[in-house]
């Protein structure tokens, strides 16, 4: 029961009810003034009321509040039989609990976003699922009118035939939900951008859709996984095979957290362009994993599209024998990291870590939950400054925007990217004004879960399965980070005058000029970039200066020295020394800077460090206990692989020798094409 306060001071508050996760908070979460508004008219569906973000009903001493108002009557003219929320039939004008009454109609449009009731009796028999109970206009009654003006706008909806009775077999393997729906085309699309306010033509279009049978285009079901048929006398394993439904219809990121499961998609809405050899049915999108307190979805990289894959021809549209010299350096830095980091397909998408969800080849992460922005808001926001189509294809339909890219004109009032490094910021969507509202709000992270929702991840795996320009933009996006990096000149301070020449200032590039040693500094750089920007540990002794500090210890040794320590010598015979200008410098001098650097990676960091930066050194080859050039292992025998074996683990676009396509140790052979 809510406590007494001044009727001048409401908030919505929800009724005590089980701790769930995912369950949503009441907003405001602080007390608001609210203003008083006139009744409703109960000729039109919510009472003709603006529901919103904050709304809630009548409680038993709390006014409703709808439209932001304080609503002390709700309708000018008494209701006749009203219908209690939830029910199947009778007049959608005649109900009281206006808000309770929106959750239920989008939970029957196929917006399953809420927690869902226990099923029990006839309901578990009968496959009925339903929401929760709840009166409050919550972030998760936000986020599900957004997807329903989102699927509202799509070429397709689904149609469900209500009077269908699923076979047992097509509820096992399909679901009855599921088993009921069809493609139709949508004879009333919603032109507004997603606001996720209940606005008159929102409100109608919920209405129309209700009496016409149609659900949301786009259904995920968990399926139950199982070993697959093993030949006889096999002793390879083999992959899992779908056994049964084993939850219809999911959207939150952790509502199915049981092992054995994985996640497939049922797409009628026709957003999408699927190639020949793929079906808009039954479409792989991942499986849940833990991370501590966070946890989601994640992709499998069997499950990548050839199209979507790290490959030359997807970059260059060339095969390897056609690629430049400057393209093939190139591509190699960035397969280097790539390998590790999404595996080698843009399409392999991660939504378990403490961010909502990354992608791409070094995976640029969403906001992260320290309340910082994240590098791929502004992939968004090149995307949409140079491929604005591929943008509206890919996020704008969906109400995504990130920052203004570099160099956009300040037409509205979204954070301004500049030319740099890295490109940082938050999500936007637009308020039903058309102002833009950043994401996460400061402290609310948990609340802008829906950016790692099953939904979410599938929209970005379909991105780069179906959109060419949001692929190239990917490898645009990836370069800038190359470009950035070997500018940087940080290093120039900490090296002695003998090291420089005068006029000039000592970047990473200079430092760092072997194909190797970029893949090395690129992929310390994706995982942590102060690795090669600060010069101490700082106040709080969490600083990471491993290039500093390797430096600095080399310089104090004079002269290069080999295993045994003894000084190395050149061709001629000479010593070779550090405090020589580093445009002299040998392939050892970045050899052993290497190697020094890597081995503090292990000491400020964890041990466990160590292998991914000799993994991104070594690529394609990876580094072993008992050799430095031990092959890449199958994971499953440990045996040697041949590279076409890795190729189709979509690790590389090309059969070739080892040494022709890993990055060469040599000073001076990166190649930089834009």
């Amino acid at each position: 029961m809510a406590r007494r306060r001044s009727r001048s001071r409401l908030r919505p508050t929800p009724p005590p009810r089980r701790a769930q996760a995912g369950t949503a908070a009441a907003a405001p979460d602080a007390p608001k003034e609210l203003p008083d508004g006139e009744a409703g008219d109960a000729s039109k569906m919510y009472g003709g009321f603006q529901l919103q973000l904050g709304d809630h009903d009548l409680r038993e001493r709390e006014p409703a509040v709808y439209g932001g108002m304080i609503r002390r009557t709700i309708f000018k003219d008494p209701i006749t039989a009203p219908v209690a929320p939830g029910a199947s039939s009778g007049n959608l004008l005649n109900r009281l609990n206006l808000v309770a009454a929106l959750r239920d109609d989008l939970w029957t449009l196929g917006f399953w976003i809420f927690p869902r009731q226990r099923q029990a009796g006839e309901q578990a028999s009968t496959g009925v699922v339903r929401p929760e109970t709840c009166d409050a206009f919550d972030w998760q009654t936000t986020w599900a009118v957004r997807e329903f003006q989102i699927a509202a706008s799509m070429p397709n909806v689904a149609f469900e035939d209500v009077n269908k009775k699923p076979t047992d077999e097509e509820a096992k393997n399909k679901g009855r939900y599921l088993s009921r729906l069809s493609a139709k085309a949508n004879d009333k699309v919603f032109g507004k951008h997603p606001s996720g306010v209940v606005t008159p033509e929102t409100a109608e279009l919920i209405k129309y859709w209700i009496e016409k049978h149609y659900r949301c285009p786009v259904v995920i079901q968990a399926m139950k996984m199982a070993p697959g048929p093993k030949p006889h006398g096999s002793k390879k394993k083999v992959p899992d095979v779908i056994d049964s439904v084993r939850v219809e219809n999911i959207w939150r990121h952790d509502e199915v957290t049981v092992g054995k499961t994985k996640m497939f998609a049922w797409d009628f809405s026709g957003h999408y362009d699927f190639p020949s050899d793929h079906s808009n049915e039954q479409v792989a999108v991942g499986r849940y994993v833990a991370k501590g307190k966070f946890g989601g979805p994640i992709a499998d990289r069997s499950d990548s599209w050839a199209v979507a894959r790290v490959t030359p021809q997807s970059w260059r549209g060339k095969d390897w024998a056609s690629m430049t010299k400057e393209e093939k350096s190139t591509w190699r830095a960035i397969m280097a990291v790539a390998a590790q980091e999404c595996a080698g397909g843009l399409d392999v998408v991660n939504f378990w870590d403490n961010c909502h969800g990354s992608a791409g080849h070094y995976h640029w992460t969403m906001p992260k939950s320290d309340g910082s922005g994240g590098e791929f808001c502004g992939f968004i926001s090149m995307l949409e400054g140079k491929f604005p189509d591929a943008f509206k294809k890919c996020f704008g339909q969906f109400g995504l925007w990130g920052p203004r890219w570099v160099g956009s004109a300040a037409s509205d009032d979204r954070e301004q990217l500049h030319a740099g490094v890295t490109y940082g910021g938050f999500v936007y969507t637009k308020d039903v004004a058309g102002k833009f509202v950043r994401h996460p709000a400061k402290g609310k992270f948990a609340e802008a879960n829906w950016l790692r929702g099953w939904h979410a991840a599938y929209r970005l795996e379909m991105a780069a399965r179906t959109c060419a320009d949001y692929r190239k933009a990917m490898w645009d996006y990836a370069g800038l980070r190359i470009k950035g990096l070997r500018g940087m000149s940080q290093v120039d301070a900490w090296l002695p005058a003998g090291c420089k020449t005068p006029g000039t200032k000592v970047t990473l590039g200079d430092i760092f000029s072997s194909e190797r040693g970029i893949a090395f500094a690129l992929r310390l750089h994706v995982w942590r970039p102060a690795g090669l920007i600060v010069s101490s540990k700082g106040n709080n002794g969490k600083g990471l200066p491993i290039l500093h500090d390797a430096l600095a210890t080399l310089m104090a040794e004079g002269n290069l020295k080999d295993d045994e320590g003894e000084p190395l010598k050149d061709r001629d015979g000479k010593i070779l020394k550090w405090e020589v200008p580093i445009t002299t410098w040998k392939d050892a001098h970045e050899r052993i800077l290497i190697d020094a650097m890597i081995k503090l990676v292990g000491e400020y960091t964890k041990p466990a460090a160590i292998a991914s930066m000799k993994r991104a050194r070594y690529w394609p080859l990876t580094v072993g206990d008992r050799s430095p050039w031990d092959p890449v292992s199958d994971e499953a025998t440990h045996k040697p692989i041949v590279l076409k074996d890795i190729r189709d683990r979509h690790l590389m676009g090309a059969e070739i020798d080892p040494d022709v396509l890993g990055p060469s140790p040599t000073r001076g052979s990166f190649q930089f094409i834009e």
